[in-house]
């Protein structure tokens, strides 16, 4: 039996405890940007010519054709990966996805994740009944990953599985082609699952992401989300491509009795979403923001003789503290100056000093909720 409360991390407690006080919200893992008026007019247009059209009804548990056909061809244009319409399985967000294909190839083995790794990760491998091995994102290369392997299979444990988070949450680091290649030809000699999470691609900062099937997709599980794209959280539709059609069905099947199908009205916005282009609406404003946020944040971190590795793409700045416990940290921020942020050690042991903010959001609250963290840091060292 899993111990439910154990999947309670401090940063969910952060996130109730933001809510009742009314907080600037800086632990948000998504885009916290306003939505522009004439956005919001079509996609109310695109819900009521789903009703119109009639997708209130149970789809095909794969999700409807027509939105894995233009997935397809984004797939096919912009990640360079060749995947027809039935390698693909829309799901009810990127972590339904996650979930589906940890629980068909891992359970009662081991995932390696990357340290740090999104909180997410170890929660989700456990409910698919997995176990979780950590390597330092700076470590993910075949020497390392061969020689836990090994040591794995002494214990009478099998690696089934690799996650690559690029770009990273928590970091914002993304993979270069020649680590790609790397992981790609470790899991061909060990036969282990890639597990590419992509559903940041669309934040590159430094550095243009690189999709993990483009290499080599005969192993490769790639999973995105409309989610961060589109500033549509709610909206609780991603997809995930299988290595294969006997994969795609095996999980289609998964997903068919644990909860049928997506939501038909928001695949058909997803549908309408891609169609007509909105992301081109929406993210050089919202990339600018963030570039301007990274500016300040290089900035003051600079006045305050703070180190912080700047991200190469994604949405969040992962800095560290020094001498502070996260946890405590975050609590009392967020009593005594009204902001919040994502605590360190959620995303890995070793990282009790570290807190993750989040860089999508408008430059004026950005700068605000940023100044408060920098003058309770303050405050805490001139005590101590």
């Amino acid at each position: 039996m899993i111990e439910l409360e154990k999947l309670v991390t401090k940063t969910d407690r952060i996130t109730a405890m933001a809510r009742r006080k009314n907080a600037l919200r800086l632990h948000l893992g998504e885009p916290d940007f306003p939505v522009p008026s004439y956005v919001k007019e079509e996609i109310i247009g695109f819900f009521k010519e789903s009703i119109e059209k009639g997708y209130t009804r149970y789809t095909d548990p794969r999700g409807i054709r027509e939105l894995r056909e233009v997935l397809s061809e984004k797939l096919h244009r912009k990640n360079k990966i060749d995947a027809g319409p039935s390698q693909i399985v829309v799901t009810a967000g990127g972590t339904a996805a996650l979930s589906l294909i940890f629980r068909l190839i891992a359970a009662n083995d081991y995932v390696a994740i990357p340290d740090p790794a999104w909180f997410a990760y170890p929660s989700i491998i456990r409910v698919a009944e997995a176990k979780i091995v950590r390597i330092p994102e700076n470590s993910y290369n075949y020497e390392t990953l061969s020689k836990i392997t090994e040591e794995l299979r002494k214990k009478e444990g099998e690696l089934k599985a690799i996650v690559v988070n690029s770009p990273s949450n928590p970091t914002g680091y993304v993979y270069s082609r020649e680590e790609l290649r790397e992981i790609i030809d470790f899991a061909e000699d060990y036969s282990v699952f890639v597990i590419s999470d992509e559903v940041y691609e669309d934040y590159p900062l430094t550095r243009e992401p690189i999709s993990v099937a483009s290499i080599n997709s005969e192993k490769v599980f790639s999973v995105y989300s409309m989610s961060k794209t589109y500033g549509l959280t709610g909206l609780r539709i991603g997809y995930l491509v299988a290595p294969n059609k006997e994969l795609a069905r095996k999980i289609t099947i998964m997903q068919l009795h644990t909860y049928v199908c997506p939501t038909s009205m928001a695949q058909y916005i997803a549908l309408r979403c891609i169609e007509e282009k909105i992301e081109e609406k929406l993210l050089p404003i919202w990339l600018k923001e963030i570039k301007t946020n990274i500016s300040l944040t290089r900035k003051r971190l600079s006045e305050e003789n703070i180190e912080w590795k700047e991200p190469m793409g994604g949405i969040y700045a992962w800095i560290g503290l020094p001498s502070i416990d996260s946890w405590i940290f975050a609590r009392e921020l967020l009593e005594k100056k009204l902001v919040s942020v994502a605590v360190g050690e959620d995303f890995g042991p070793r990282w009790k000093s570290y807190i993750r903010i989040l860089l999508a959001v408008s430059n004026e609250k950005y700068s605000e909720g940023f100044s408060r963290i920098l003058e309770f840091y303050k405050e805490i060292k001139e005590k101590h």
